[in-house]
Formats: C-alpha cells, sequence, structure tokens
C-alpha cells in the first residue's frame, strides 16, 4: 500500500482525481452529496477493506516480481520509490491479513 498526499480527506474531496500513464488513465471522483451515505459504510466495513487492499498489494508485487523475470522493470523505482523498496526487498509488506498501525499509515514492514 502506498500513502496518499492527504489521506482520506483528499480523497473524499469533491474535485476528481487523475492519473495518466501512457493509454491508461484512472479518474476518481467522489459525490460530495454521498459523502455522509458511505463514512458510516467505510467505517463500518475497515478492517474488511484495509484486508482485502492488503492482499491486492500482495498479488501485486507477486505479479510485478513474475514480469521482472522477463522485462526490466526497474524505471518502476524511480518512479515509484515506495515499488522500488518493495521490488528490491529494502521493504516488506506486512503478512496477508495482518493489518497494523503501519499499514494504516501506508507502508508496513522493513
Amino acid at each position: 500500500m502506498t500513502p496518499i498526499a492527504g489521506g482520506k480527506g483528499e480523497l473524499l474531496e469533491p474535485r476528481g482525481r487523475a492519473a495518466l500513464r501512457g493509454r491508461f488513465g484512472i479518474l476518481w471522483m467522489f459525490l460530495p452529496g454521498w459523502r455522509d451515505a458511505f463514512d458510516p459504510f467505510l467505517a463500518h466495513h475497515e478492517r474488511s477493506i484495509d484486508r482485502a487492499g492488503l492482499a491486492l498489494a500482495h498479488v501485486t508485487m507477486d505479479m510485478l516480481s513474475l514480469l521482472a523475470l522477463q522485462r526490466d522493470i526497474s524505471v518502476l523505482g524511480d518512479l515509484y520509490p515506495v515499488l522500488g523498496d518493495l521490488l528490491s526487498g529494502r521493504k516488506q509488506l506486512p503478512p496477508s491479513g495482518e493489518i497494523s498501525a503501519a499499514v494504516k499509515g501506508g507502508l508496513g514492514g522493513s
């Protein structure tokens, strides 16, 4: 997991967020009129959402590790230092299913 500048509050702002990477784009827009309806849901399911995010991070790291056997993906470490630390083994994700204060802050393990 990687931290988001500004945290949850930044993501829940009414203005959209976008990231463009080559031919791919991701757009996130939270509709502020629905925020009050989603906050209790997110709070109630927070632990499950965190576990699912950590499980997805593990699968992603496994896939990237396999891709690294076939292609040079070292540029990812330059673009995304946290990802570079994970791929190089300088940092580790916490074990799947383990939610800790470190994960809540963005990246667990050492």
